[in-house]
This record gives structure tokens, C-alpha cells and sequence, in this order.
């Protein structure tokens, strides 16, 4: 679960959502008969984008820190969503939605199948009939041959300060699609160290028919892959993020 110190490293690292992911979400939300849901919001990269351009939509997620970074963001632009602490798998929400999204592969982050499989349920129970399901998740082909064994960055925050994040690679596993990381956040203010923050960093790489499975196995129809512009998800080079559409049945 995410903390203060990785909070606010994401939020300076990935401000925005990337346009053309956006736009894609954008334009399906026109489609939905109902409210949008997003599980595993985070600190509301696409969540308040998508509230601003006037949508309803409602978020979820376990992080606290995460959860209190979009509170702040949308009172600081006068915008309104229900907001719910939970992880996705346990989502008991009071009402229904016309779409769902899990944009940018986060639901890689449950490596656990029955985790992963429950999930997918408490998506299916909280669509209305008709509605759709729209998620990414990390591929199998994405996976490197040559895993990348450490690495490091820094972004610094408004007052001067900067945060500093190493990552070491624990473990990998092409043939189960697992990989573990250790990651170390340190806050910095001039040479002094402020706070330290670690967290492990689970990763699951899927084949696109598997998942295609458990979204029928969860009861959905219609499931398809598609990218940002619109064409089939299949070609393996193409750069653009393959995002699964499924229905739940009228």
C-alpha cells in the first residue's frame, strides 16, 4: 500500500495521465448509461481530470495517503467525488455504475489469482446490467528479457525539499509473470535526511487470452482488446497500451 512519501513522489513524477490514455477514457465515458467508478484511484491522476471535464465519478482505493492526496486536489479545484478506502476486492459500495475503469496496468498489483479473481467479481456486482468494464494490465511481452536490477530517481517538491527513490529487483520470474522489488523513498531537505519510507513492489504479467478468461469466468460478455486509437490490441509492437473493454450482460 502506498505511503505518504511514495504519494508524493507519484504525484510530482506523474502529475497528469498521459493525453491519448485520457482522451480514450474520456471518449468511452460518453458511452455509459450511469456514473463512473475507478478501484485502485490512487491520488486521482485520471479520477479529477475526468471530474473536470464534468463526469460523475466516484473512486476507490486502500491507500489513506493516497485517498487524502485527491481529497486536497479536489477541494483545491471546487470538484466533488465520493471517495471509499478499500481495496478493490472488498468493494461493498451503496450504488451501481455504468462504467468502471482500472487504467495503467494496477491491477497487476494483485498477484494473488483469487485476490485477482474476487476483484473482477466486485467489478461485475457494481456495474449496472449493460455496463462496461474497461481495464489495462501488464502484458507478458512487456517483460524484459534483462530485468532491470536497480535504479533511482529524485523529483523535488515545492518547498525546496526532494525525495529520493531507489529501487533494487528481489526477484523475477518470466515464467510466472512475477516480479518483486524492493523500493526506498527518502525525503531530503539540503543534506539532511528527514524521513525514510520502504515498500515492496509486486508485480503480475498476464497473457491477454488468460485474462480474457477470467473476465468470462466473472460473467462478462462481449470482451474485446483494443488501444487508445481504437484499433485491435493483437500486434504485440504496437506501443500503445492495450486496454480490455468487457460488458456486464442486460
Amino acid at each position: 500500500m502506498y505511503g505518504r512519501l511514495s504519494t508524493q513522489f507519484y504525484d510530482l513524477d506523474k502529475p497528469d495521465p498521459p493525453p491519448q490514455a485520457l482522451a480514450f477514457y474520456l471518449q468511452r465515458a460518453t458511452r455509459s448509461p450511469g456514473p463512473l467508478l475507478e478501484p485502485m484511484c490512487g491520488s486521482g491522476r485520471f479520477l479529477i481530470p475526468i471530474a473536470r471535464a464534468g463526469y460523475a465519478i466516484d473512486g476507490v482505493d486502500d491507500s489513506n495517503p493516497m485517498l487524502t492526496a485527491c481529497r486536497v486536489r479536489l477541494d483545491r479545484l471546487g470538484l466533488r467525488a465520493n471517495l471509499y478506502q478499500a481495496r478493490i476486492q472488498d468493494m461493498a459500495l451503496p450504488g451501481q455504475y455504468g462504467m468502471i475503469l482500472v487504467p495503467a496496468g494496477s491491477l497487476g498489483l494483485l498477484v494473488d489469482p483469487a485476490d485477482l479473481a474476487e476483484a473482477l467479481a466486485r467489478v461485475y456486482e457494481h456495474l449496472v446490467p449493460g455496463g462496461t468494464f474497461l481495464c489495462e494490465v501488464p502484458l507478458r511481452s512487456q517483460l524484459p528479457d534483462v530485468p532491470e536490477r536497480s535504479w533511482s530517481d529524485r523529483v523535488r517538491r515545492p518547498d525546496g525539499a526532494t525525495i529520493h527513490l531507489a529501487g533494487h529487483l528481489v526477484s523475477y520470474i518470466p515464467e510466472e509473470g512475477i516480479s518483486r522489488s524492493m523500493i526506498t523513498y527518502q525525503l531530503k531537505a539540503g543534506h539532511r535526511l528527514r524521513e525514510v519510507e520502504t515498500e515492496e513492489f509486486v508485480l503480475r504479467f498476464h497473457d491477454p487470452g488468460d485474462f480474457a478468461s477470467l473476465l468470462a469466468d466473472a460473467g462478462f460478455e462481449d470482451i474485446e482488446v483494443v488501444t487508445y486509437d481504437g484499433s485491435d490490441g493483437d500486434d504485440e509492437d504496437d506501443d500503445t497500451a492495450p486496454v480490455f473493454c468487457a460488458q456486464k450482460p442486460l
